[in-house]
């Protein structure tokens, strides 16, 4: 049936002959607003009164109207409410947690949305298995007032169950079931029933950067490929031979390509009060220069006693919020230290002693690398660059030489032609910190991150006198004249040498670029010129040596920290080579 009517086109459009559902459309179009009204019966698919048209208390003008222009024209793309009233609902739908250390609440909304009749929620059923359950619930079965709903209920997520979970929570109703999906990943602690395992030695750690070089003629294009370092942590535990090692055996031969639990040892901290069970903050000595992160991990315990994992919610310099409360109470003194998910090697190699002790070495490859802590504020600068003019830490030797790349073709019969690659070769060394305490530690730390393994060059001192000074410098002038030496021929102000620095036998310090060379008739002297003039008159009396500054990289992307025990100091060692950029 159509009626036109002044140019409102007013169609109705219904079908008796379904019993259990019967619905009249009445579409009202008029311009240019295009308003829409919809008249729904009681009766559903989900149950309610009997079929019958609905009277004036049950009009819903509630529909959405989104006017779109297309090409000129208004498109009505008009929604219905009706998917959302007269149903049972469980919010959210999905729970997606990622990976959880500790216990995890989700709130949930339950949901009556049928506007005239109650609704009973009768039970809920776990598909997956322990380790989840549900909190703040009311007395089973229960009724839902019609368009009312709980908003008190919590889903909790405990550390036990499976490593991994894939399934779903069903909410069953009088009227039909509401399923919820469930997704997320726990990390296993490496601790057993007696407790937290700790390392007996010392941690080698190897962070891993990723770098393109392009070489042409000496020259380098160096491209970061990894924003961040991979990070892989070498643990060796010494364990009792006894059920205590049966039993990790037993988790690492179930686990083992899980998500574990990585202590990051060398961060921890101690309580420096009282906390109970339930707590939400805990007071430690410090979270300064450690990493701790919001939304990061912290394992709490006291050695060979109760342990949990918990979600860093906000911290400050000496307080961490959890995201959960404490299931036990703990003691001024108990450890704290922050965790990272990571991954297990393949190979587990142990070995086990003639009476009663083993040993594992367990190497954890860190998952959580996305965390950009670059900063080299803390060391000295030179021409824009980092200059690491603190000294190498050295035990017995440290590494010196010198690298080329050339051409060689050889026919094994005759006579071979060499052809260089690059103008001159380069210096090879490494660099070496002693970091001792935690502000040094993650200062270097903060370093690397910055100069990203080969990708970024800085400047580094010979620690050697390379010139010796010929003449006093003169206060306004920008030369300085040495000794001959062959400078100008070996090396004319080009790269990896083109920077030197005047050291006083006080201790100041004067860095310049050499911008260019000349020889005296006699071949006695060299005098440079400088990017810089001097401030003041020194003698050659004052000056203790002269130094290059050459520009360098880092030889290799893998860097490797060895950590003391305790986390007392630890030992940054890298190779590094000359740069001609």
């Amino acid at each position: 049936m159509a009626i036109s009517d002044d140019g409102a086109g007013i169609q109705s459009v219904y079908d008796l002959a379904t019993p259990s559902w019967r619905r009249v459309l009445i579409h009202v179009q008029t311009s240019p607003t295009f308003d829409v009204y919809e008249w729904l019966p009681e009766s559903t698919v989900l149950g309610g009164l009997p079929a019958g048209f609905s009277d004036a208390e049950n009009d819903d003008p509630l529909r959405i109207i989104a006017g779109r222009e297309l090409n000129g024209e208004a498109r009505d793309d008009s929604v219905s409410t009706s998917v959302w009233f007269e149903d049972v609902h469980v919010l959210p739908r999905e729970i997606r947690l990622g990976v959880i250390g500790g216990v995890t609440d989700t709130v949930m909304e339950i949901v009556n949305a049928y506007r005239r009749t109650d609704q009973t929620w009768n039970s809920w059923t776990n598909n997956d298995g322990p380790g989840i359950d549900i909190v703040d619930e009311p007395s089973l079965p229960t009724t839902i007032a019609a368009f009312t709903q709980l908003e008190d209920v919590k889903v909790r997520f405990l550390l036990e169950g499976d490593a991994v979970v894939d399934s779903t929570i069903d909410f069953t109703w009088g009227v039909g079931v509401c399923p919820v999906v469930i997704e997320f990943t726990r990390v296993v602690p490496f601790a057993t029933t007696q407790g937290v395992l700790i390392p007996e030695d010392g941690i080698d750690e190897t962070m891993v950067f990723l770098t393109d070089v392009l070489d042409k003629a000496g020259k380098e294009q160096r491209i970061r490929l990894r924003k961040n370092p991979r990070t892989i942590l070498s643990h060796r535990y010494r364990i009792d031979d006894d059920r205590r090692r049966s039993e990790i055996d037993r988790k690492l031969a179930a686990s083992q390509t899980a998500q574990w639990a990585c202590p990051l040892w060398e961060h921890e901290v101690s309580l420096e009060a009282d906390v109970s069970a339930g707590a939400t903050t805990i007071t430690v000595s410090s979270t300064e220069y450690r990493d701790y992160r919001v939304d990061g991990l912290v394992l709490i315990f006291v050695p060979d006693g109760d342990y949990e994992i918990r979600t860093i919610d906000a911290k400050t310099s000496t307080t961490i919020t959890l995201a959960s409360g404490l299931t036990s109470s703990y003691s001024i003194g108990a450890r704290v230290v922050p965790v990272v998910p990571a991954r297990l090697r393949p190979n587990l190699e142990g070995v086990r002693y003639p009476v009663n002790l083993g040993e594992l070495a367990i190497d954890f490859e860190v998952l959580d690398n996305d965390i950009d802590i670059a900063d080299s504020s803390a060391f000295s600068s030179f021409n824009g660059k980092v200059l690491l003019d603190d000294f190498n830490a050295q035990q017995s030797t440290t590494r010196a030489g010198l690298a080329t790349t050339f051409y060689e073709i050889d026919s094994n019969t005759g006579v071979r032609y060499i052809t260089p690659f690059e103008p001159r070769s380069r210096d090879t060394r490494s660099k070496t910190f002693f970091a001792v305490g935690p502000e040094a530690r993650w200062n270097v730390r903060r370093l690397l991150h910055e100069l990203g393994g080969r990708h970024v060059s800085f400047y580094l001192p010979t620690f050697r006198e390379d010139l010796v000074l010929a003449d006093g410098l003169v206060t306004g002038t920008d030369k300085i004249t040495v000794s001959w030496s062959g400078y100008l021929q070996d090396v004319n102000a080009q790269e990896p040498n083109a920077a030197l620095r005047v050291e006083l036998n006080d201790g100041t310090t004067y860095d310049r670029t050499i911008l260019s060379v000349v020889e005296s008739p006699d071949r006695l002297t060299e005098t440079l010129t400088l990017g810089d003039t001097w401030p003041a008159d020194i003698d050659i009396d004052d000056v203790y040596r002269i130094m290059f500054l050459q520009k360098v990289r880092f030889e290799s992307d893998v860097i490797n920290i060895q950590h003391e025990r305790g986390g007392r100091a630890a030992r940054f060692t890298a190779g590094v080579r000359g740069v001609l950029e």
